[in-house]
């Protein structure tokens, strides 16, 4: 009598198996990331204070703009998505850059204050994960609003048009 068997070769356990390392190592790195605000704020790779020469109400929407522009979406596996907090309306404002997907982490973190001798304060926190360099450079381009990229192009599809200048982007 003929025995029927449903193996599909040892490749088939190999790659099981590989694919469980891949889903381990994921894990492994995103373990050490700040899921919290005040995580990363604690232990930043970098922070930073800097002071624009730009009203506070200009300087929040070129920030809120570059938000909703470069940091809604992704894929299921990654997403990005910020969440914004006016602590004090036309005086401050906090908002974090998070990661989601398999798990979720801040990527950074910041405070936008309205300076009472002029133009906006900001302090930012970035986290140990990210491929963010110069990140100061790109923030102070955003607040001016001579710098309409995004950090990583790559971060979503959306198309290059910004929010139109009387409407609050998020």
């Amino acid at each position: 009598m003929a025995r029927s068997t449903d193996h599909k070769g040892p490749e088939h356990g190999l790659r099981g198996k590989r694919n469980l390392i891949r889903l381990l190592a994921l894990i492994l790195l995103h373990a050490g990331c700040a899921s919290t605000s005040q995580e990363l704020r604690s232990k930043p790779r970098e922070s930073n204070s800097l002071h624009v020469d730009v009203p506070y109400g200009e300087f929040r929407f070129h920030i809120l703009n570059r938000l909703a522009k470069c940091f809604v979406g992704g894929t299921n596996a990654a997403y990005f998505f910020p969440k914004v907090h006016d602590d004090k309306p036309e005086q401050s404002v906090s908002f974090d850059i998070y990661e989601g997907g398999i798990t979720t982490q801040v990527l950074i973190s910041t405070d936008i204050t309205r300076n009472p001798a002029g133009g906006t304060d900001l302090d930012y926190f970035v986290g140990h994960f990210g491929v963010f360099s110069n990140i100061r450079a790109e923030i102070e381009g955003w607040a001016t609003g001579t710098n309409t990229s995004c950090m990583n192009n790559s971060i979503t599809n959306r198309n290059d048009t910004d929010v139109p200048a009387n409407t609050d982007p998020l």
